[in-house]
């Protein structure tokens, strides 16, 4: 298998992980994340689209080990069981199989969900400042 991006080193998976929180805090609406092991949406010996943060969620170690050389087809059904709301909404978005999944589309998706939590926390800011 070949080693690509962040897995061959520990500060960028730690970035990852990171990053990977924050959109959960986002997404879930909470300040606190549990424990959790990066899931590669589409497997992560695929190519060089494995490692964009849109084919990365968050997900329970046991869901995790589930999904294991499987398919996006055969493991989506597994994310619906887990507690994050990130691993939900990719099952809520493609489980059907009506939208296919592209990881530099969920890629944009989080990044302006990022920008408008950001913003809006910028305005609660200036509207708390200036009462």
């Amino acid at each position: 298998m070949k080693i690509i991006g962040y897995h061959s080193d520990s500060s960028e998976k730690k970035r990852v992980q990171l990053a990977l929180e924050v959109v959960e805090e986002i997404l879930s609406k909470s300040d606190r994340v549990d424990d959790f092991t990066i899931e590669h949406i589409v497997a992560d010996s695929v190519g060089n689209e494995s490692s964009n943060i849109g084919n990365l969620i968050p997900l329970e170690d046991d869901l995790n080990q589930r999904c294991k050389d499987k398919q996006l087809k055969d493991k989506i059904y597994i994310y619906k069981d887990s507690k994050f709301r990130s691993a939900r909404h990719v099952y809520e978005r493609y489980g059907d199989g009506g939208v296919e999944f592209v990881a530099g589309k969920r890629a944009d998706y989080l990044a302006q969900a990022i920008y408008k939590d950001m913003m809006d926390s910028k305005d609660k800011l200036i509207a708390s400042l200036k009462s």
